[in-house]
């Protein structure tokens, strides 16, 4: 199981959590505050409405000791004025204490109570003027001057309770405002987590789609170079034959040749029973004429063993796979060198490749390896297409041209064999695709020369349809600027 797949089933479960704990964490605040809120609001209302109760409280128990002492119950002195000095601290608390600044926005609170502190300090100015007054005459006193504030301090309780009310509703409002406000927090936090995760979720799929990527690239890179390994040595195996009937008949003539010079020097070097100055000058003559010549061809057939030696060391060096400066031109004469054998039968081969062609960076036996592709591919096209009976034996024809076009080194391999079809254009590139019977193509050399061309070369190769009645593929190589700037075209 793949690192991504183990780690999708974790981070559902730990998103499930961070979902589920924010959630409830949620809900339980929620649900906290709005208690709070409504019991601070009860406990708001019960306040201020405890607040007139005890003013209307201690008013009556003044007021009704007052109606005791007129009727001539026995009422203390003292009794009476502590009764009244509570009452007066009552009116006291609400009119300046703490906590009772929204009693004050009540109007007809506000206006009874400053009518009550004018009524207390009428009544204290009295009770300071007559200090030996009894307690007749101060519930006298105190009956007329308070009780009319009875009937009021109802008024005021009533609109206290009205005010609260009205206050609490305000309040919860409020309150449902912030609710919701913090509703539209969670979901927003939620949602940023939801982003954050999906997002990590994001790159690590990416990181991992990333490593899978470079893995299989490095796979198919190192299969590629194995299958082109494979393939070198394929094609040495394909050219082996012919190379070595190359070799062969240069070799065979060498040795003709030596044998007749060894022969020619016995001859000579042998005494003449006959008359010996006639036979010196037949013989001299003879061989001043025929050594020159076998020297000649001795030295040009180990001439050719030695290109055919250089071009299948040079084919089948391996490099260590660094880029260098490449001898196209040296590149596909060698190339034209190890096919000689599948060519020489086939078709005429020619070739139109400048001298100075300036050189590509790259792998130089890869280029090598694209060409006797190509080449190859070229020869079995004609040999089919002969065996078919569309083209007489001996009219195969094969070009090799290179040239500068543009910023591109372009090296065109034409045949005039049957062609490329249209319909499996698009496949011919594609690993392992071929049309050829099996055993005789494994369809891994076009793919291989692509790869090489693209990755080694930064090339491009593919067909030209143009003004060829056979096959035709293009290999273009990029040049750096100043090369092909100053490469005639």
């Amino acid at each position: 199981m793949s690192a991504a797949a183990q780690f999708m089933p974790r981070l559902r479960i730990v998103l499930l959590v961070v979902v589920v704990l924010l959630a409830g964490g949620y809900l339980a605040f929620s649900t906290w505050f709005r208690n709070q809120m409504e019991q601070e609001a009860v406990e708001f209302r019960e306040n201020m409405l405890w607040a007139v109760f005890q003013i209307q409280k201690e008013l009556q128990t003044t007021l009704r000791l007052s109606d005791k002492a007129l009727a001539g119950q026995l009422v203390h002195m003292d009794d009476l004025e502590i009764s009244y000095e509570i009452f007066v601290s009552r009116i006291d608390l609400v009119h300046r204490g703490a906590g009772f600044e929204d009693l004050r926005d009540i109007a007809v609170f506000s206006e009874t109570i400053g009518q009550l502190m004018e009524t207390i300090a009428g009544l204290d100015k009295e009770l300071a003027a007559k200090p030996d007054m009894d307690a007749q005459t101060l519930a006298a006193s105190l009956i007329q001057d308070l009780a009319p504030f009875e009937e009021r301090l109802q008024q005021v309780s009533v609109a206290t309770l009205h005010f609260a009310s009205n206050r609490n509703t305000s309040r919860n409002a409020k309150i449902t405002q912030m609710l919701n406000w913090m509703e539209a927090l969670f979901i927003l936090n939620v949602t940023i987590v939801m982003v954050a995760f999906t997002f990590a979720f994001q790159q690590m799929l990416k990181a991992y789609r990333s490593d899978y990527k470079a893995e299989q690239e490095e796979r198919e890179r190192r299969f590629l170079e194995e299958t082109a390994e494979r393939n070198k040595l394929q094609a040495l195996g394909t050219l082996a034959g012919g190379v070595a009937h190359e070799i062969n008949t240069p070799a065979q003539f060498v040795m003709s040749n030596l044998e007749f010079l060894r022969e020619a020097f016995d001859h000579t070097l042998q005494p003449k029973d006959s008359d010996p100055t006639q036979a010196d000058d037949e013989d001299t003559r003879y061989y001043r004429e025929e050594v020159p010549a076998a020297l000649t061809q001795s030295v040009e057939g180990m001439r050719r063993i030695g290109e055919i030696v250089k071009a299948i060391r040079h084919f089948a060096h391996t490099e260590d796979g660094s880029e260098v400066p490449v001898d196209v031109v040296g590149e596909i004469k060698n190339a034209l060198i190890l096919t000689t054998s599948q060519t020489k039968h086939v078709a005429t081969v020619t070739s139109d490749v400048p001298e100075n062609l300036p050189k590509v960076t790259g792998r130089t036996n890869e280029l090598n390896q694209v060409l006797i592709n190509l080449i190859v591919n070229a020869a079995q096209a004609i040999e089919e297409k002969v065996a078919s009976g569309y083209l007489p034996p001996g009219d195969g024809r094969i070009e090799v041209n290179a040239a500068v076009e543009n910023d591109s080194l372009t090296i065109r391999v034409i045949d005039n064999g049957p062609g490329i079809p249209v319909e499996i254009e698009s496949q011919i590139f594609d690993p392992f695709f071929t049309t050829k019977p099996v055993g005789v193509g494994s369809g891994q050399g076009l793919a291989i020369s692509r790869k090489i061309v693209a990755s080694t070369f930064g090339g491009s190769i593919g067909i030209d349809r143009s003004d060829h009645d056979g096959g035709c593929f293009v290999i273009r190589l990029p040049l750096p600027a100043c090369d092909a700037a100053s490469f005639p075209h």
